[in-house]
C-alpha cells in the first residue's frame, strides 16, 4: 500500500510551500504566493526571437 504525506511550510505569511511525498519520494512540489498574481491555469502564446 502506497503511503502519501503532505508537508506544508507556512513560516512566511507571503508564501506557502507544499511538498507531496509518496513512498518516500517527492511526488509534487507547489508554491503559493499571496502577494504575486496567480499564474496557474493561464495560457500564454509567445514567440522566441533569440536565444
Amino acid at each position: 500500500m502506497a503511503t502519501k504525506r503532505m508537508l506544508i511550510n507556512a513560516v512566511e505569511e507571503e508564501e506557502y510551500r507544499i511538498a507531496v511525498i509518496k513512498d518516500g519520494l517527492l511526488d509534487g512540489f507547489y508554491i503559493e504566493s499571496t502577494t504575486a498574481e496567480q499564474k496557474t491555469g493561464n495560457i500564454y502564446k509567445a514567440v522566441v526571437e533569440r536565444i
